[in-house]
């Protein structure tokens, strides 16, 4: 009787011999002094909440497909992997296991070492880091105490979004309709929590200008760049709230349109918000701000999104006509989070404009709605002197003779749109 050979690809019968044969012969462990020119490929480090799935093959296979194309062209490649292991996935896991979240995430790494093999993907284990191991942490801790002591690293008071549930903040891409990304029936929270922050301000004028230098980048991505770090710069303004000692700081980069002003806007994270809202409107207020929380970051800044506000009572007296410029708390003019002066947005005119389009309508009270302010003029140049502030005036006091309750803080502020500084 002939023997039936078998036919096609048995992964059980083939894929082992040839990984052991990789194993022994350690074909993905890079060698440090080769002559061969270097390539660093780093691939996402999985959290180990869990066993591997196929979402996480198909990730790294093409991250080892990778590394095998350039170590096939000569290349000297080091393909290194690790594990994510210190934060909240892995926390999540062991609460749901009720189990220790060491004992958990050490296990779930030993199961993925298995598992990895048998996907065919290699790497070079002699360089594996586990996150959450002091071999690998102490490293960020002396960073970030270097930061510390150069006066890079500092805290302060800033809104965060806050899951009740994980009880911890989260980025605006992690809120969805409102809700956490990880409990989708559970409102996210907003809350004041002092935070630790790095000053990476003091890189942005280098950031931005080396750009520049980037010849290889496509012009949309480094134009996505420039945008991200936002650089912006103009003048900061204090004016007095009728009624209130503290004074408004607003920032503009066109502190012309202050003689057209008619109404200015607080960002609802304002410190001030609560303070200078009419008693009689402090519910509906309150109300606002309740539902601006709630809407991401995000999509408050959108150009798309509605332009909203409450009027809060009190007026600041712009300059030149002497009328009480009504304070609005507007979400779309407002910055998503206070600014490091905890300024408001710059005084609003009531003509609309191809650059700044119509000025908000909903909620504002009817002095704030288009239509010119008696007794504003417009601004010509050359036709009225210069603010303060201006090239070749004084810092410190208002026009002469003008009457303005308002004075500049510094002639030039430098403001950036980087995140989490």
């Amino acid at each position: 009787m002939a023997e039936v050979r078998k036919r096609g690809y048995i992964p059980q019968e083939i894929e082992p011999k040839w990984q052991e044969v990789w194993r022994q012969r350690g074909v993905m462990r890079a060698d440090d002094a080769s002559s061969k020119p270097k390539y660093y490929n780093l691939v996402m480090f999985p959290y180990p909440s869990g066993e591997l799935h196929m979402g996480h093959m198909k990730n790294y296979t093409i991250g080892d497909l990778y590394s095998r194309f350039m170590r096939m062209r000569g290349f000297e490649v080091l393909n290194p992997f690790g594990w994510d292991a210190f934060g909240l996935p892995a926390e999540n896991a062991a609460i749901a296991k009720g189990t220790h979240p060491e004992t958990e995430t050490l296990a779930n790494i030993v199961i993925a070492k298995r598992q990895l093999p048998l996907m065919g993907i290699l790497y070079d284990w002699d360089r594996e880091v586990t996150t959450c191991l002091p071999d690998y942490y102490r490293w960020t801790q002396w960073l970030f105490l270097l930061f510390h002591r150069k006066g890079m690293a500092y805290r302060k008071m800033s809104p965060v979004n806050w899951c009740p549930i994980d009880k911890t903040v989260l980025a605006n891409e992690q809120v969805i309709n409102g809700c956490c990304w990880r409990h989708l029936d559970t409102p996210v929270e907003k809350r004041d929590l002092e935070q630790w922050f790095l000053k990476i301000t003091d890189y942005a004028d280098r950031l931005l200008d080396d750009l520049s230098l980037l010849d290889g980048w496509p012009e949309k991505v480094r134009t996505m760049q420039a945008n991200w770090i936002g650089r912006s710069q103009g003048v900061e303004i204090d004016f007095q709230i009728e009624g209130f000692q503290e004074l408004l700081c607003v920032y503009t980069t066109r502190p012309d349109t202050l003689y057209g002003a008619t109404f200015m806007v607080l960002a609802p994270e304002h410190p001030l918000v609560e303070r200078v809202t009419d008693p009689a409107r402090l519910e509906d207020g309150r109300a606002y701000v309740e539902r601006a929380w709630r809407v991401p970051g995000g999509e408050r800044l959108s150009p798309e999104a509605a332009k909203t506000g409450g009027f809060t009572g009190p007026h600041r007296g712009p300059p030149v006509n002497r009328r009480g410029a009504p304070a609005g708390v507007p979400s779309l003019h407002g910055p998503a989070r206070p600014a490091p002066r905890r300024c408001a947005r710059p005084t609003a005119v009531p003509e609309a404009g191809p650059r700044r389009g119509p000025p908000p309508t909903r909620g504002a009270p009817p002095s704030c709605r288009p239509g010119r302010a008696r007794g504003a003029r417009r601004w010509r140049p050359g036709g009225w002197p210069r603010p303060v502030g201006w090239p070749g005036t004084r810092p410190g006091s208002a026009p002469a003779g003008r009457g303005c309750p308002w004075a500049v803080r510094r002639t030039v502020a430098t403001r950036w749109g980087l995140k989490g500084v």
